[in-house]
């Protein structure tokens, strides 16, 4: 009878020269935890069950496997979903805020140029300029400028901080999202924007605001002057 191989390779003549084979085992990681099972493949080794233990184990522990995997993949969707929300809400609720801070310095702007005009036509209602009544007036309307003037500044100042941190948010809702398309899409819209008005754009409107309450302080210097130093007499 012919012997089988592994029992030929380790007969006696040649087990003195032919080192033992090594043992192998293979190993199956599933959520972190490791599983050994030793797989024998020496000549001698009757434990060749093993195999089919460790694919009978196998095969228990992949669909728990697979729903781990499933569920992490959800709860990563799911954290996605809530910081985008979230990010979403934060940029929203500053931009309105910005919107309310401009909306308060025009109103201001408004009634000073209101209590201004005001204030000048009752000044100068008589058609003289004098005294210590128009004196008083002209010195209000100096302060009633510097008044607006700061103002304005102080909302510009609160309506760029709410700016910055809607921008931030909007940059960390853009990270989010494939591609990052708002990012792209604004520069292409600020690109087009600056070739189709290459001077305006550099212009800031808070100056603006700024100036016309700084010329209503320089009116009511200029009538204060007049009252003191060169009086109007009426006719």
């Amino acid at each position: 009878m012919r012997r089988p191989l592994f029992q030929s390779l380790t007969s006696a003549p040649l087990a003195a020269h032919a080192p033992a084979p090594p043992d192998l085992s293979a190993r199956v990681y599933v959520s972190g935890k490791e599983i050994d099972h030793l797989i024998c493949f020496s000549p001698g080794c009757s434990e060749t069950g093993r195999v089919d233990d460790l694919l009978r184990d196998f095969r228990h522990t992949l669909p728990a496997l697979l729903r781990v995997q499933k569920w992490e993949r959800e709860m990563r969707e799911d954290e996605t979903r809530l910081s985008a929300d979230v990010f979403w809400k934060l940029y929203s609720e500053h931009c309105i805020q910005g919107r309310h801070h401009e909306s308060q310095r025009s109103t201001v702007v408004g009634v000073t140029l209101a209590v201004a005009a005001a204030i000048t036509g009752i000044a100068t209602f008589d058609r003289g300029l004098g005294g210590l009544a128009d004196t008083a007036m002209s010195i209000f309307l100096l302060f009633l400028g510097v008044f607006g003037a700061g103002f304005s500044l102080k909302h510009y100042e609160r309506f760029n901080l709410h700016m910055q941190r809607a921008r931030h948010y909007r940059d960390a809702l853009d990270k989010l999202l494939p591609d990052q398309p708002i990012g792209r899409l604004k520069s292409e819209a600020d690109k087009k924007h600056e070739k189709e008005f290459p001077r305006m754009c550099k212009w800031r409107l808070y100056r603006w605001w700024v100036g016309l309450n700084l010329a209503i302080s320089l009116l009511g210097a200029a009538l204060l002057v007049i009252a003191i130093w060169l009086p109007v007499t009426a006719p």
